[in-house]
């Protein structure tokens, strides 16, 4: 699945909570109903914000679980994209690990929070 922002948005300046919310309710539905790879294309994307990002992919972390970073993937984005991406996994996965109650989507198994406290230093 591949999902074109910029024919989506009709901008090339994605900033708002809002806008992520618009992302965030497809890629939910692709989440649910697929098991593909979902690939973002920021194509002709030139601003992207913290907060868009983390609207439209962080906070299904908190629904899915790890399995989020796995399965949406970023096509032709800017370094400073990037970087977003991996400060908001930086942030969920701290959250994940020493906040395991917020999660209350499910019990986190103790394997699996132990695995991510041993491999923190790698994300």
């Amino acid at each position: 699945m591949l999902i074109k922002l910029f024919e989506m948005y009709n901008t090339d300046i994605l900033g708002t909570r809002y806008e992520g919310e618009k992302l965030r309710i497809i890629l939910k539905k692709y989440l649910e109903n697929t098991k593909d790879i979902i690939y973002i294309d920021f194509n002709n994307i030139n601003v992207v914000t913290h907060s868009f990002l983390d609207q439209a992919v962080g906070t299904l972390f908190s629904e899915y679980g790890p399995i989020v970073f796995k399965r949406i993937k970023f096509k032709n984005a800017q370094n400073s994209v990037k970087s977003i991406g991996k400060l908001i996994k930086i942030d969920r996965v701290r959250d994940f690990i020493f906040k395991p109650d917020k999660y209350a989507y499910k019990k986190v198994p103790l394997h699996i929070l132990n695995h991510f406290k041993s491999n923190y230093h790698r994300i």
